[in-house]
């Protein structure tokens, strides 16, 4: 008995050994990956006795790379045209799933509609109705993409905040929605479908820079702003990688629960809608093999 504690004693700290020299380190996020599919190659493998961190955990290394690239941000999501920020808003649909508890600060798995990609949020005084609010960039980075999508996101700008993080502003002015029929805010009359876009691809934005007004362009049965975070391992790539490789956070843990991207959720959501196929742990984004 003696001999076996001790050779488990002896087991222990070989496999700490092992550890600590595998584990993460580095500060770029290649290096962080490197370290972790080395981590997870000897996890996998039965060397190491226990499996790694998961992505829920808090401080996760290869998130906090991606946290640490992506820097602050603002917690308010509009500014008035003197540059007054909009701070409350109301959450008008739940994430990752539809029909929810809007009261409830993500997450939401319980809803009793379809997955979501983004958050809705409508300020919550009423005063996008009655004067021009701006769509503001949360995080600074670089415009990615911009576009008008009819049928989805309307008047659209995608941001590159660094490390594989993205965030996506949607349903901006001008103009009445395409299939849900919202209607777009008085002060907007007479611009039909034409952009209130401020950015173009290429153009590096600060955290609360003006990208837009606030609108009901694209599937929109009101103005709202539509925000998702996206995770992209494999890079930004909406035809090929969206419903494949895209892992989407909620804004709401972010801006009312306090949480920072290394303690939120990250959810790869079926192309249909219909399923969560992953609650996102590292070993799958880290090694290339995230569920399709």
């Amino acid at each position: 008995m003696v001999f076996k504690r001790a050779l488990w004693a002896v087991f222990a700290l070989v496999a700490m050994v092992v550890y600590f020299t595998v584990m993460p380190t580095g500060t770029s996020a290649s290096e962080v990956l490197t370290g972790y599919q080395s981590t997870l190659s000897l996890t996998q493998s039965g060397t190491l006795p226990y499996q790694f961190m998961n992505v829920i955990e808090a401080e996760d290394p290869l998130l906090i790379a991606v946290e640490e690239s992506a820097g602050s941000h603002v917690n308010y999501v509009w500014v008035r045209e003197d540059g007054t920020p909009v701070e409350e808003y109301t959450k008008t649909s739940t994430f990752p799933k539809r029909g929810g508890d809007t009261s409830k600060v993500e997450d939401n798995t319980a809803g009793s509609g379809s997955y979501h990609m983004g958050t809705d949020l409508v300020p919550a005084d009423g005063s996008h109705k009655t004067e021009p609010l701006y769509q503001v960039a949360i995080w600074g980075g670089t415009v990615v993409a911009t576009g008008y999508d009819p049928t989805g996101w309307g008047h659209y700008v995608v941001i590159d905040h660094g490390s594989n993080f993205y965030t996506r502003y949607a349903h901006m002015g001008y103009g009445n929605a395409g299939a849900y029929g919202g209607v777009a805010p008085s002060w907007q009359a007479g611009k039909g479908q034409t952009s209130s876009l401020l950015v173009k691809v290429g153009d590096v934005v600060n955290p609360g820079d003006k990208l837009g007004y606030i609108g009901t362009t694209g599937s929109s049965t009101g103005a709202h702003a539509h925000v998702e975070l996206i995770l992209c391992p494999e890079g930004f790539n909406d035809g090929a990688n969206r419903f494949l490789k895209y892992y989407y956070g909620g804004i709401d843990d972010v801006l009312r629960g306090g949480k920072s991207l290394s303690e939120i959720t990250w959810y790869q959501i079926k192309g249909d809608k219909s399923s969560i196929t992953d609650m996102a742990d590292w070993g799958s984004l880290a090694t290339g093999e995230a569920p399709s």
